[in-house]
């Protein structure tokens, strides 16, 4: 994606209106020598000085881009987070931020969570790369599966919040052909899912799971696979864990509708279970 890019006029108008009360000259002297090192760990303690001296979006976002740069994968995140507060309402910065921080969680080995922002980063704006990109996760997806880990970074993913995201999560949990039986690998992937749900994070919240299929048969016999195959995730997980039982796992089946790629209704990665978190 394009770096946004600002004329030096409207790049002024950002540094000086984001604190009143803040030494703003000061502040865009400072950001402007930082911004003349090549090095960019001497850019880090002058971007700092220039967001002290004046709040503003610039020097957050470059200092975010240092982080980057410098391996500081937590402060990259953490200034991106904060960042987007400031740029709510510039569509463009936010689907921006939103693939930082992608990349940040991908470099992080948070694959869940890089997952969910370059899904949503997408869903703003749809461009080739991106679509790309998502296909390549769930190809790798599907073919490896989710551990526990990832499943539950994915669902408490500090993006969802900030973003205003809805916390759900695509599974590729496979089944014999054309039943609602779980094969062996779709067992083990169910069980991570188990493992993930189960872990004191979400003791309160209860959750949704949601069959899919691809646009191959008919709507009626998909739509009925589909609620079959969700049933048949929550029998294993009612089954196999205790604190999953009960009212706390809710199903539905949505057949070929709501495909994950509309433009290839009968790729097989249309096939899949959603799993979404209801808030507490």
């Amino acid at each position: 994606m394009r770096r946004i890019k600002l004329s030096s006029c409207l790049m002024l108008l950002v540094l000086f209106s984001g604190n009143a009360f803040g030494d703003c000259e000061r502040g865009r002297a400072l950001y402007e020598e930082a911004m003349s090192h090549e090095d960019i760990e001497s850019r880090v303690p002058l971007l700092q000085k220039s967001i002290e001296a004046c709040e503003n979006f610039l020097a957050q976002y470059q200092l975010a881009m240092a982080y980057i740069k410098l391996g500081r994968f937590k402060d990259a995140e953490q200034t991106l987070l904060y960042v987007r507060e400031m740029m709510a309402h510039d569509d463009k910065a936010m689907i921006n931020i939103l693939t930082k921080l992608g990349q940040v969680y991908e470099k992080m080995g948070n694959f869940g969570a890089a997952y969910v922002c370059f899904q949503e980063s997408y869903r703003r704006h749809p461009y080739s790369k991106m679509l790309q990109k998502l296909k390549s996760f769930d190809t790798k997806r599907m073919k490896q599966g989710m551990s526990a880990k990832e499943i539950k970074n994915a669902l408490i993913c500090p993006a969802t919040r900030a973003f205003g995201v809805e916390p759900v999560l695509d599974l590729f949990i496979h089944f014999d052909y054309n039943l609602a039986s779980l094969n062996p690998k779709g067992k083990e992937q169910t069980h991570n899912l188990g493992l993930a749900l189960s872990d004191d994070a979400f003791e309160r919240n209860t959750f949704t799971l949601i069959g899919h299929t691809d646009a191959k048969g008919s709507d009626e016999y998909n739509m009925g696979l589909s609620k079959k195959r969700a049933r048949a995730v929550r029998s294993y997980l009612a089954q196999n864990f205790r604190k999953l039982c009960g009212n706390r796992l809710l199903t539905e089946g949505r057949g070929e509708n709501d495909p994950l790629y509309p433009d290839d209704p009968e790729n097989g990665l249309n096939r899949r279970v959603k799993i979404r978190l209801n808030r507490k």
